[in-house]
Parts: C-alpha cells; sequence; structure tokens
C-alpha cells in the first residue's frame, strides 16, 4: 500500500500500537464471524466492503480532521475482481484512485477515496461484471457518546471531536487492562449496534452494562441513519500526543 509524501509522520508510540491494534482485532473478529458478515459485524468506519454494498447504495463517513484524508472500498472475498472506470462526480468532496496490485502472480484490486471536505458526491465505478453509482456523504465529526464507562473511569470526553484525527476514533489510557462493568450513553440519535473486548488475542462479545476482564482494548459500533462510528478505548500505558499520520498507517486501522 502506498502511503503519501505530504503528509508529515509524527508517531507516538503508543498511538501507533493503538492503530495497528484497530488492524489486528478487525481482522480477528472477520475470521471470527466470518469474512462476509464481517462488515455487518462492525469493520471500522475507515473500510467499506463492497460484497455488502447494493449498486446504489448510501455510504456516510465523517471527516475528523486535515489528517483524515483516506477510506477505501475493497473486498474481503474477491480481491482479484477488478475495479474500472471508478469517478466522482464531485471532487471538492473526495476523489478516487482504483490500486492494483500483483503479487505472488495474483491480481489485488482496492479503490481508495480521498477526502477534500464535507457533502455529497456520486462515486461510480464497475467491480467486475456489475455497475455501482454510490452516493457518497461526507459530514463532520460529532463526539457519539454521552458517557462511556468501563469500571468507575468516563472516557466520553476523549471522543470529542477537537481530541480525534483517525477514522476510528481512539482514546488511549495509561491504565495496563480494563477492568469492570461497560456502561455507555448515547447522544440523540445514536444506537448501539454492538459491544466487544479484545483480551488474551480473543474478542468477547458484551451487552451494555456487561462485564469487561482485563482488556487491552474495548469497542462499542454505534449508528445514525446510514452513519456507522466505531469508537474503542486502547490500554496503552501511554497518553496521546499531538501527532499526524501517512495513508499506511490510517490503512493498518481500516483493515
Amino acid at each position: 500500500m502506498k502511503t503519501n509524501p505530504n503528509v508529515s509522520v509524527q508517531r507516538n508510540q503508543g498511538l501507533l500500537l493503538a492503530i495497528v491494534l484497530a488492524g489486528v482485532i478487525a481482522i480477528a473478529f472477520s475470521l471470527a464471524i466470518g469474512a462476509d458478515k464481517a462488515w455487518a459485524g462492525g469493520q471500522p468506519d475507515g473500510a467499506q466492503r463492497l460484497e455488502d454494498l447494493k449498486p446504489t447504495s448510501t455510504i456516510t463517513t465523517t471527516m475528523k480532521s486535515s489528517d483524515d484524508t483516506y477510506r477505501d472500498l475493497s473486498s474481503l472475498k474477491s480481491w482479484s475482481k477488478k475495479i474500472s472506470n471508478a469517478k466522482s462526480s464531485n471532487k471538492k468532496v473526495a476523489t478516487v484512485k482504483v490500486l492494483h496490485h500483483k503479487y505472488g502472480g495474483k491480481h489485488y484490486y482496492n479503490m481508495q477515496i480521498a477526502l477534500k471536505g464535507k457533502g455529497k458526491t456520486t462515486l461510480s465505478f464497475k467491480w467486475g461484471a456489475k455497475q455501482y453509482k454510490i452516493k457518497y456523504v461526507v459530514k463532520s465529526y460529532a463526539n457519539p457518546v454521552k458517557t462511556f464507562k468501563v469500571g468507575t473511569k468516563n472516557y466520553a470526553a476523549g471522543f470529542a471531536a477537537a481530541k480525534q484525527k483517525y477514522p476510528t476514533p481512539v482514546v488511549v489510557t495509561k491504565a495496563k487492562s480494563l477492568t469492570g462493568k461497560l456502561n455507555l450513553k448515547l447522544a440523540k440519535g445514536w444506537k448501539l449496534r454492538k459491544a466487544w473486548y479484545w483480551q488474551n488475542n480473543k474478542l468477547h462479545f458484551i451487552k451494555n452494562g456487561g462485564k469487561v476482564t482485563k482488556a487491552q482494548a474495548v469497542w462499542v459500533s454505534v449508528q445514525k441513519g446510514s452513519l456507522r462510528e466505531q469508537l474503542y478505548v486502547y490500554a496503552g500505558g501511554t497518553t496521546v500526543r499531538k501527532a499526524s499520520t501517512g495513508s499506511t498507517a490510517l490503512k493498518a486501522a481500516s483493515l
């Protein structure tokens, strides 16, 4: 995958580990429930799965900051199916580029979406023999949670717009692990889809009010209309400092 040479990379160790963990958890999650159901189960907002889209679907995403500029349209099952004739009707909102990789004698395709600003555009492309016209909406990010407690600690303030820069909102805590009851209260219009935590290289699904035990990360997937966000708290043992990242780290969080 290509990096963006125009974006300076200043990686804080704890934040980078959190981003990489996002990818690891997403992969494990897709394997745990089946790749064909992975998006329905809650892939990070940065990645959309082609097999889950209808030819006239609507995708809504949020742009967290000037550093948050990349999304992907790809497939977990049919990477070799060609994506072609990709266009965006409104380049002030987003532009598109088909990335083609050849590895081990096989061809792999995914479509990179570069966010330019808030608004609406239509993404038209062919995936194999099927034609798609996707309504793509980019909005400003707003904190979906009023309360995000694990035990007695409330992490909700950390998900404020001013503190988020990446496709998957994350709060990094100094705690070595997370233990306690999960207590979520969502902002108006938001609904909880799923909640789970990562512990001993396994995913544990829980409900609001469920028990979290020695977790390295706690995730929630929430939805408002066609917009889905995933938020997670990562026990990284360090604080998040101001940082920017290129597309490589963004794609790690988008797997």
